[in-house]
């Protein structure tokens, strides 16, 4: 495996989703935390601090989402449904190699748009005086990173399986499956226990 073909590939990818506009995202979660820090102190004045908190986080999380969800199901299949992976075929690139260079570029891209959007979130704190964990927020980040690539790593998985749509939709419900399991179980275990004891 030729780690340079793969520092390639991954660098078109990455420069292809930018000039797609995928760092426009950044702009609207500046918007909707500018939003929220005007909104906000009118509708929760007690726990303002926890509420910006939790909301930029989630902000930077779901986001994040859409990126994997949409852009890394179809980095495969534009390629196969624009041809382009014929000139690809025909080059001395392997399979592998082809798709560890569209997971890099996708993560690639995925930790700068954490990152940037960190540097927002971060900057809202610190101007608004909200109390935080600078240990913690940055943990919360890197774990949020590694989330996302490992779901892009799925994304891509079932983009090169399926069609786009389907893709999105299965991405998606793996994303649900990972951070519903323990409420599903709970409630296994809770069905469980009725039917013995009803």
């Amino acid at each position: 495996m030729g780690l340079l073909r793969i520092w390639v590939i991954a660098r078109h990818v990455f420069l292809g989703i930018i000039r797609d506009r995928a760092l426009y995202l950044i702009a609207l979660y500046s918007l909707l935390m500018l939003a929220a820090t005007i909104l906000l102190p009118q509708v929760a004045s007690v726990a303002y601090d926890k509420i910006i908190l939790d909301l930029g986080l989630t902000g930077i999380h779901l986001l994040s989402l859409l990126v994997v969800a949409f852009i890394g199901t179809s980095l495969v299949n534009q390629e196969i449904e624009k041809r382009t992976v014929l000139t690809m075929i025909a080059k001395p690139v392997s399979p592998m190699e082809f798709i560890a260079g569209k997971h890099l570029g996708l993560s690639l891209l995925l930790v700068l748009l954490i990152a940037l959007m960190g540097g927002v979130y971060l900057g809202v704190l610190w101007l608004n005086g909200v109390a935080y964990s600078p240990v913690s927020l940055l943990l919360a980040m890197v774990f949020m990173g590694l989330e996302m690539i490992l779901l892009g790593a799925i994304a891509l998985l079932f983009g090169v399986i399926t069609s786009s749509l389907l893709a999105t939709l299965l991405t998606f419900a793996v994303y649900l499956m990972g951070h519903l399991s323990s409420d599903i179980l709970a409630l296994g275990q809770l069905m469980i226990r009725r039917v013995w004891v009803g």
